[in-house]
């Protein structure tokens, strides 16, 4: 079986952001523990998620550094898929050319 890491495309960057995220009619909100051109690592959401939500889609906004962001995302994985990895991945879904370049270039000053 293939570890977790070896399928990632993208070089995570540990950081610590507030978000928002809308998803099934639900407004989430919590911390994130890293994030990468492909998505981000969740650490917490308030309310909690249940695992039913995997694979839905909904729409998440982060604040990078001051400069606010939404991007179209997916639910890939919810605490307990991966062992020791008790939060919630998210996929970024979408072409989003505006905000995805702001994420880049917020992900350049952090490397």
């Amino acid at each position: 079986m293939q570890k977790p890491e070896e399928k990632r495309k993208h070089a995570r960057v540990a950081v610590f952001l507030e978000y928002g995220l809308e998803l099934d009619n639900t407004h989430y909100t919590g911390f994130t523990g890293n994030i990468s051109m492909g998505g981000v690592y969740l650490r917490s959401t308030i309310p909690p998620m249940s695992r039913d939500k995997l694979t839905h889609t909904g729409r998440i906004t982060l604040n990078l550094d001051g400069e606010s962001i939404t991007l179209a995302c997916q639910i890939v994985f919810i605490g307990g898929d991966i062992p020791k990895l008790e939060g919630i991945g998210v996929a970024f879904v979408g072409p989003n050319p505006s905000a995805t370049s702001i994420l880049q270039h917020f992900l350049l000053e952090k490397l």
